[in-house]
């Protein structure tokens, strides 16, 4: 609203700078004749486009034997086959989403890197999913020294990096970002899911985010989806990422315990449960399995620190159902840890991509009570819940 502007300009403000993108958003990047850019897999791009370390990977590199995730046409939820966010923080297909932690050892990078497997994994019409990454270089945050660490995750080769230079100004980083959604965009008008995974100081860059929310491609097949990754501490996030549809954050002491993935069982959350705009059955597990983890979030500090049980919590007289739901808390505590592909060189447990289906089943029987004699380890890092040891 140019007469809006006009008038916190006189009373005081700074003028908004302008971002005004190329005109050829959707005009495809050049492929070498390829329509489909499945060549730039694992090459770095300079913020222009223009390749500056072509890819390693061979043609015929594909290795997603393992268990697929499937997309359904038209779905809220961009799922990413991890039990946890799939369920109770789901990514808004198409939309805004973000992952911000400040703590490190939380396998933050290791999360990341399941996702990245994960978009590889899928198979849709014998399409797979890609994943575009915006970066913003460092003298200590080099593209070619980021990729290494992506290759203990073993998604290396999986990802088309652009990038934007150490202390590059406002315009080169907006071409950075309008490079990799013409990339993104592309992908997509092929039927390709894409991840468009940024960096948080790209997305903070004025007028970023407003246009990717405008210019993301999303159909009823295929879509752009975003994910902002930063270290930003979740409830005290800049005003830019009001808008977002999920947000992950990390929690120090699952970290401590060794669950992982260490996502914030509490504070992760998403809209698509809060406007109701997933399946009646998941917005009902979802809504009951966060009134247990919530009860038990606030005594697991003292249980663990004293090592108490339920029963020396006898001063909480108003609430009978206190074992049962501590309980059934717990179990599925430890149900949310999950194998990943990146870990299995160190866990030797094999990686696993999990259906919504089968966590939504998994989680209705440990809500109705099913397994309650089922001793609390045998949830450590299985898959659904056939595969729990009685």
């Amino acid at each position: 609203n140019p007469a809006m502007v006009d008038l916190l300009v006189a009373h005081g403000m700074n003028m908004p700078a302008d971002f005004t993108p190329p005109p050829a958003v959707d005009e495809p990047i050049p492929t070498n004749g390829d329509e489909n850019p499945e060549h730039l897999l694992g090459a770095i791009l300079n913020r222009d486009g223009t390749v500056r370390t072509p890819s390693t990977r061979s043609a015929t590199q594909h290795g997603w034997a393992r268990r697929q995730v499937v997309q359904t046409p038209a779905s809220p939820i961009l799922h990413t086959g991890l039990k946890f966010i799939d369920l109770m923080a789901p990514l808004a297909r198409g939309g805004q989403n973000g992952i911000f932690t400040p703590l490190s050892g939380v396998g933050f990078v290791v999360t990341i890197g399941q996702m990245i497997y994960s978009m590889g994994a899928r198979r849709e019409r014998r399409r797979r999913g890609y994943t575009v990454w915006l970066m913003q270089e460092s003298a200590m945050h080099r593209a070619e020294e980021q990729k290494l660490n992506w290759r203990e995750a073993g998604v290396e080769n999986e990802i088309i990096y652009v990038t934007s230079a150490t202390k590059a100004d406002m315009a080169a980083q907006q071409e950075t970002v309008t490079t990799g959604l013409r990339i993104a965009n592309q992908l997509q008008r092929n039927g390709h899911d894409v991840l468009l995974l940024i960096d948080a100081q790209l997305a903070e860059v004025e007028g970023v985010l407003p246009y990717l929310r405008s210019n993301a491609a999303v159909g009823s097949e295929a879509a752009v989806t975003t994910l902002i990754n930063g270290h930003h501490t979740v409830g005290a996030l800049p005003t830019c990422y009001a808008g977002l549809d999920a947000l992950l954050t990390f929690d120090y002491n699952r970290a401590i315990y060794r669950l992982y993935p260490a996502l914030d069982l509490v504070r992760s959350r998403s809209t698509l449960l809060e406007r109701g705009l997933v399946s009646p059955v998941q917005q009902e597990v979802a809504a009951e399995v966060r009134r247990l983890l919530q009860r038990y979030d606030d005594l697991r500090p003292p249980m663990e620190q004293y090592k108490l049980t339920v029963d020396d919590l006898w001063y909480i007289e108003d609430d009978p159902n206190l074992a049962t739901d501590i309980n059934r808390a717990r179990r599925l505590d430890r149900f949310f840890t999950q194998s990943f592909h990146g870990g299995e060189p160190y866990s030797g447990i094999a990686g696993q991509l999990i259906p919504l289906a089968e966590t939504i089943a998994s989680c209705q029987a440990i809500l109705a009570g099913a397994v309650d004699e089922v001793p609390e380890e045998a949830f450590l890092y299985i898959g659904a819940i056939a595969e729990v040891k009685r």
